[in-house]
């Protein structure tokens, strides 16, 4: 449920704000910012590695939104912004890949039997 409301509540930033750039950023990394503490107080994956990594990911964006929209300028140029935010955007993005690396890596392992997976909230309520 909580991603299905994180899904919904980013679909409605570009229908509240189609045309203002600014605003969808504002409220892409306020939403992330809200469904990240959702995330680590409900915890809705069975793994607990699962929750930490899509925690990272989540703030991984939301910092990326929120640095945009404090250091974008409205009336530079694309190649004055390329060069400027290159490094930055580049550097989020690897934290990213290498967050989603290190779930490819852990997903074989536990497909091999190697990784003891400890029961979560989640496993707790659906046991029967």
């Amino acid at each position: 449920v909580v991603v299905m409301i994180r899904n919904m509540l980013i679909s409605f930033v570009v229908v509240l704000y189609p045309a203002e750039g600014i605003a969808q950023l504002a409220w892409t990394a306020a939403f992330l910012f809200l469904y990240a503490v959702l995330q680590a107080s409900v915890k809705p994956w069975r793994s607990s590695v699962l929750n930490r990594v899509d925690s990272v990911l989540c703030a991984c964006v939301a910092v990326l939104c929120g640095f945009l929209l404090a250091v974008a300028e409205v009336f530079t140029g694309l190649e004055q912004r390329q060069r400027t935010f290159t490094p930055i955007v580049n550097g989020i993005f690897a934290i990213a890949m290498l967050t989603l690396v290190y779930m490819l890596c852990y997903s074989v392992l536990f497909f091999l039997g190697k990784v003891d997976v400890r029961q979560t909230r989640a496993e707790q309520t659906t046991k029967v």
